[in-house]
């Protein structure tokens, strides 16, 4: 099993088979809130179902494999930042939605976030870069959510007409 699917499978086995609702999943690990409020037998019947599932799953097999490539992406423009530009300005100028593959030297027009853990990792104004793109695309493959990326499309600042 991939390790970016492992969270996925436990999520689904604690929510499935043991009536245990969790806070999220990611690829490779669960979260589970507890609190004040929980009972002990809350507690116990989460602590009782990892247990099970530890002696039950094999959560780690064929990790032998060596880790898999990134993939490749359009690289277009590898430059700086380009200078910085006024995130109310990046709001709210002209717009436009291109794919995210080709996005490398164009400036953010809306956030683009990552959940989990819920941070920005492209503000209005900023430049798109190639390892930008490269982090973007490889947190989708393994199953994050990346907030403002729908459809393979993304904000960005519209050219001007002579560009």
């Amino acid at each position: 099993m991939r390790a970016a699917r492992r969270g996925e499978r436990l999520f689904a086995i604690l929510r499935d088979n043991y009536g245990l609702e969790c806070e999220m999943k990611a690829p490779g690990y669960v979260l589970a809130m507890t609190s004040v409020a929980d009972t002990d037998e809350g507690l116990m019947r989460l602590v009782t179902a990892l247990r099970e599932i530890d002696e039950n799953y094999d959560f780690f097999a064929g990790d032998e494999r060596g880790p898999e490539a990134l993939p490749v992406y359009e690289s277009g423009d590898k430059a700086g930042n380009g200078g910085a530009v006024d995130i109310a300005a990046a709001l709210d100028g002209p717009k436009e939605r291109v794919p995210l593959r080709g996005a490398a030297g164009r400036r953010a027009a809306g956030f683009v976030v990552l959940y989990p853990p819920d941070v920005p990792v492209a503000v209005p104004g900023e430049l798109f870069t190639h390892e930008k793109l490269i982090h973007i695309f490889r947190w989708m493959d393994c199953g994050y959510d990346v907030m403002g990326v729908e459809n393979g499309m993304v904000c960005v600042e519209k050219k001007e007409e002579n560009s």
